[in-house]
């Protein structure tokens, strides 16, 4: 009996072509990853003020950062069952890509320097626009779009001048 011959199988398997699409599911289910993990950044942050949660709280968040951006590139109405199902996640991704566009773009100049570096990107004029079509959306997070609109137009914009 005659061995039959096997490919060579990297021990990483990698694919040039891309993985496969996610269904709906999975795709909902890592727009509330990312939120998740926004949340718990924010909690890290808040918890310790040490060097070591500040810079475990910084990976989280570009590791939300990055989910988010992906989440936007597959941004596809024709993946969806329905369009209320688009719209819900749709409001999320640019719940999450405004806020970040928004929240870098406030920071000193320095520190957006160092910021970009590592991978981060901050447009406050595309936050603004990417928070504003998810709060005039039937999205899901449209609510949570307009007060953090709110919110930024009357609190942080008189602080920071």
């Amino acid at each position: 009996m005659a061995k039959k011959f096997e490919p060579y199988r990297p021990w990483i398997p990698f694919n040039l072509t891309g993985k496969a699409a996610m269904t709906e599911h999975e795709l909902h289910a890592k727009l509330v990853y990312a939120e998740a993990l926004l949340i718990r950044a924010l909690l890290t942050f808040i918890q310790d003020q040490s060097l070591f949660s500040f810079i475990s709280g910084a990976l989280k968040i570009k590791e939300c950062h990055d989910l988010f951006l992906k989440l936007a590139k597959q941004n596809d109405p024709s993946r969806f069952s329905s369009s209320l199902s688009h719209d819900h996640f749709d409001s999320g991704v640019r719940l999450g890509n405004g806020a970040f566009n928004l929240m870098i773009s406030n920071l000193p100049q320095r520190f957006i320097r160092y910021l970009e570096f590592a991978g981060f990107s901050g447009n406050r004029e595309f936050g603004l626009r990417e928070l504003e079509k998810s709060a005039t959306s039937d999205g899901l997070r449209a609510a949570f779009s307009a007060l953090l609109m709110l919110s930024y137009h009357t609190v942080v914009l008189q602080v920071l001048g």
